[in-house]
């Protein structure tokens, strides 16, 4: 296993599917994160790139053999000031955590001005799980008519001595990215009842950067008349909130963002599967990436993926259930419900029932095939920070080596999918199941 960095020297746009055309006023806006086929690409890219800085095919390598280069990622990490190391990942919010406002006392009324600003800087989590109740009919519309005898979900939302009248309304600047310290200790266990600071939580990650371009006239030397478009990029610098402990300007407190990507090594592999599996070598430089041809660094980090923690692992054997969060967006061909991950247990001896979701709106994925020369077809992905929610049957040793199988694995249900970094998922424990609900939160 290979980490690489790609820092960005400048905003970075992922151009979304609206059309931009050289009209005045056209305005072409980056997506908030880069696809994995994005930076799959780009990587496999940077691989087969000569002297030159040109893109070219050895003798006798096809292109199907350059995607079958495994990518894992994106995933965002912060680096140190004075070096390349990785100081943090960063992980998207999962979705069963539901983020609110603290509730002011008549205390807290009386107070300062500035005890109200430090309670505005502070939230409850809650941990949103399935909820057991007589029929689903008698809070949702969801029904299920197949012909394989599949049923239907469970609803999920707060427990029943967490639904009351008494909680406020979501907090509405919640992080869009976890550290990974939070999010380890949210796979395992509950979260405290108390207020937690948000910025302690995590970041709202790259932020977007607005730039006005006009057309230039040539023979005058000066901008042509309302000739102008602009440009919204994706700037992955973070500024940390100052703190007591944190002092000085806002660029003393800029954090470096970066994307890293995964790729097989070939240390990883036996020697009977060399042949069947594709590696990639990076030579640090620097290239492009995006939309405009942003400037970004290539590296090769040093740094190790986290592994699964040994009291996660017991906690999932011991229960027959999990949770699995998903990275990156992944591809099902039922839309949010995964096939392939489900019929795993006919080589692993692990049998997969999904119980339960939470989950965004469907992102769609597009793109151009440069091969063919044509448009891919537009797909449904379920977003990143879905959690789905897993019964396991099966012995202990072939749940703990599923478990292991699958951390830091993608999950989608196309194998090309998969290697383009599609689904990249690891596991939590479920937790504690309510004996009853009311008005659960779907």
């Amino acid at each position: 296993m290979t980490v690489w960095l790609i820092e960005p020297h400048e905003p970075l746009i992922f151009r979304e599917g609206k059309p931009f055309e050289a009209t005045p006023g056209a305005h072409a806006k980056s997506l908030p994160f880069p696809f994995p086929s994005t930076t799959a690409g780009a990587l496999r890219s940077q691989s087969h790139l000569n002297e030159s800085g040109v893109f070219e095919l050895p003798e006798g390598k096809m292109i199907d053999d350059l995607k079958a280069i495994g990518v894992r990622g994106p995933l965002l990490v912060s680096l140190r000031p004075d070096s390349d190391v990785i100081e943090q990942w960063f992980v998207p919010a999962p979705a069963d955590a539901l983020l609110l406002n603290v509730k002011e006392n008549s205390e807290q009324k009386e107070d300062s001005k500035a005890k109200d600003e430090e309670r505005e800087k502070q939230a409850i989590v809650r941990q949103l799980a399935p909820l057991t109740i007589k029929s689903n009919e008698d809070y949702t519309d969801f029904t299920i008519e197949r012909s394989d005898e599949q049923e239907a979900l469970q609803i999920v939302g707060l427990p029943l001595n967490e639904a009351g009248s008494d909680l406020e309304k979501p907090y509405k600047n919640a992080p869009r990215y976890w550290y990974w310290e939070r999010f380890e200790h949210w796979l395992s266990t509950p979260p405290p009842s108390t207020p937690q600071t948000v910025a302690e939580l995590g970041i709202s990650g790259p932020t977007y950067e607005m730039r006005v371009h006009v057309a230039m006239d040539h023979s005058t030397r000066a901008g042509k008349e309302g000739k102008l478009f602009d440009t919204s990029g994706l700037e992955f610098t973070h500024i940390k909130a100052s703190s007591k402990k944190e002092t000085g300007s806002p660029l003393q407190r800029a954090q470096r963002l970066a994307l890293a990507l995964i790729t097989n090594d070939e240390r990883d592999i036996d020697e009977q599967n060399k042949a069947d599996r594709q590696f990639v070598a990076i030579t640090n430089r620097l290239g492009t990436l995006g939309g405009e041809r942003r400037l970004v660094s290539w590296r090769e980090s040093n740094a190790k993926l986290p592994p699964c923690p040994d009291e996660l692992k017991k906690q999932i054997i011991a229960k027959k259930r999990c949770r699995l969060f998903l990275l990156t967006p992944a591809y099902f061909s039922e839309g949010y419900r995964p096939t392939w991950l489900c019929q795993q247990h006919e080589q692993s001896g692990v049998q997969l029932k999904l119980k339960a979701i939470t989950i965004q709106r469907p992102q769609v994925v597009s793109g151009w095939d440069m091969a063919a020369k044509r448009a891919r077809p537009s797909r449904r992905l379920a977003p990143a920070g879905t959690v789905l929610f897993l019964e396991l049957k099966g012995e202990d040793k072939a749940i703990e080596e599923w478990i292991e199988k699958t951390w830091f694995s993608c999950v989608s249900d196309d194998t090309q999918y998969r290697r383009d970094g599609f689904g990249l998922a690891v596991l939590g424990a479920w937790p504690t199941e309510p004996d009853s609900a009311r008005g659960g939160q779907a």
